[in-house]
């Protein structure tokens, strides 16, 4: 079994994946595994050209990439679970507000932020203080420290989960109109 396929199948038995399909993806601008969980987009690639091993697309669409050209299967598995298990607990409206609230209190100056470096250089001074001061363990993969970046970033650009979970939404409406087309093209393979 390929790499590919051990990850797909393990990703297919995990609780609450839903939507696996391989596709093109115009975001990750290369074909790769999509999946949906807990209305949130992840997409697996497997690239040399995608030098990022694993990173979150905060302002977008706030989507998950992992090159799992670079990882085995095993650590891809534990990425997820590892995702799957944080983004519930830290990526809410009451910890964008505490990490606010932090940012605030160790003076990190973001208020005047208004570009992506900016915001990712500010971001990764509150993960690690944020981290650091509330005797956080990260993991070997730097799950925790990206989920707290995003976090971060969220708080430093004034972005909330309820604004992706209606963008989210929106997308779940227009996901069935995807899906009968996907019917009708099978359904027509089989008639030729």
């Amino acid at each position: 079994m390929s790499k590919y396929e051990e990850i797909k199948k393990a990703i297919m038995l995990m609780n609450g994946v839903s939507d696996v399909h391989y596709d093109y993806s115009s975001k990750t601008n290369c074909y790769c595994l999509h999946f949906m969980k807990d209305d949130r987009s992840f997409y697996l690639l497997s690239s040399s050209n995608n030098d990022c091993h694993f990173y979150c697309n905060y302002l977008s669409e706030d989507y998950w990439v992992i090159n799992y050209s670079h990882y085995t299967a095993k650590d891809v598995i534990e990425i997820l679970e590892k995702l799957f298990f944080l983004l519930p607990q830290y990526d809410t409206d009451k910890m964008i507000d505490e990490m606010r609230a932090f940012a605030d209190a160790i003076n990190l100056d973001y208020k005047y932020a208004d570009d992506d470096d900016q915001y990712e250089k500010l971001a990764s001074i509150l993960a690690e203080k944020y981290i650091n001061s509330h005797h956080l363990k990260n993991d070997k993969y730097n799950v925790l420290y990206m989920v707290i970046e995003h976090v971060g970033i969220n708080a430093i650009v004034g972005v909330s989960p309820k604004r992706h979970q209606r963008k989210r939404e929106q997308k779940e409406r227009k996901r069935p109109k995807r899906e009968r087309k996907s019917i009708v093209k099978r359904n027509n393979k089989k008639r030729k």
